[in-house]
């Protein structure tokens, strides 16, 4: 007999936990050798709920193949960790431009995100 599978139980299986994104952001340092790396959104504020999902942006130093190659390979990285990401990587260059720019989406992740890891 088979189990019947309820939305709650599916959201609850793909939940964004402290336990996943640790792991995330171990899998994110391992894929891009990164600077920095910072989680924005409903999670940084605290208020994630099972509808969520892991918003991250990578600083990296550059990219070595294009952006939208570099990003499939963290997405390929997290994929097996059966959470929503949403995960924007910049180059440095276009950081260090873009983080002091008000109009920029990366000024705003800097200034209300969180900071979960900086290279030392």
């Amino acid at each position: 007999m088979k189990k019947k599978i309820s939305a709650e139980m599916m959201a609850e299986k793909f939940k964004v936990t402290d336990e996943k994104v640790k792991e995330a952001v171990q899998r994110l340092i391992e894929t891009y050798k990164p600077l920095y790396i910072y989680t924005f959104g409903s999670y940084a504020k605290g208020q994630s709920d099972l509808e969520s999902d892991f918003d991250v942006m990578v600083v990296i130093d550059q990219f070595d193949d294009t952006p939208w190659a570099v990003t499939s390979r963290g997405y390929l990285k997290l994929g097996s960790l059966l959470m929503p990401v949403d995960l924007l990587v910049y180059d440095k260059t276009k950081f260090e431009v873009c983080k002091n720019d008000k109009t920029t989406f990366c000024y705003k992740i800097v200034k209300t995100g969180r900071l979960l890891y900086e290279r030392k």
